[in-house]
């Protein structure tokens, strides 16, 4: 559900969980993990988020007719916040010591979210960057706590893809364990967001 609820904001096909009327898991009857989840929205404009593909766990502006379908409608971020660089290394651990999944295969991402104290707000991890990025959007939007996310900290590289939805939560800060994309410092020294 985070997942979904995530990648609905993160394509900016909704703005706040008002938008959803109902989301529903499909389960296999003998599965206790659902192969699909139905959303119905108060309102969807078919034309504005045509998709050519699925989402899946790569990239994510995977079916995007055209990198313009992308929409920087805010403008420049107007950061309130700024980054204590003593504070790095213990968000890094602080995300490493919560990554379960990553311990237990060796083979997962992680993407943490951190308030403007340096409080972990939540963390989650999955084979795709991406993905795992959407679930912990989709977690703050269903705890209305969107508006305080100022840190996102990656265990991969950044990409334009994973700067794009950080930028349509506000966050001004990305930090990671690998570098970023030539395409994402790009585009986050136009749009004011610290990489």
């Amino acid at each position: 559900i985070f997942l979904t609820r995530g990648l609905l904001f993160s394509e900016r096909i909704i703005k706040d969980n008002s938008e959803i009327e109902n989301i529903e898991e499909l389960f296999h009857p003998s599965e206790t993990i659902p192969f699909a989840v139905t959303v119905r929205l108060s309102h969807f404009d078919e034309k504005e988020f045509m998709r050519t593909g699925i989402s899946s766990s790569s990239c994510g502006m995977c079916g995007k007719k055209e990198l313009k379908a992308a929409r920087f409608h805010q403008g420049k971020i107007k950061a309130n916040f700024k980054m204590d660089l003593n504070q790095i290394k213990n968000l890094r651990d602080q995300m490493i010591q919560n990554q379960v999944l990553f311990k237990k295969t060796g083979g997962c991402h992680a993407a943490g979210f951190y308030d403007g104290q340096y409080r972990l707000q939540c963390l989650f991890e999955d084979v795709g960057r991406h993905n795992a990025v959407d679930k912990g959007v989709g977690f703050l939007l269903s705890k209305n706590l969107i508006t305080e996310s100022k840190i996102l900290f990656l265990s991969g590289r950044i990409s334009f893809e994973i700067l794009y939805k950080a930028y349509g939560v506000g966050i001004s800060v990305i930090l990671a364990i690998s570098a970023p994309s030539s395409m994402c410092i790009e585009f986050a020294e136009e749009y004011g967001i610290c990489v």
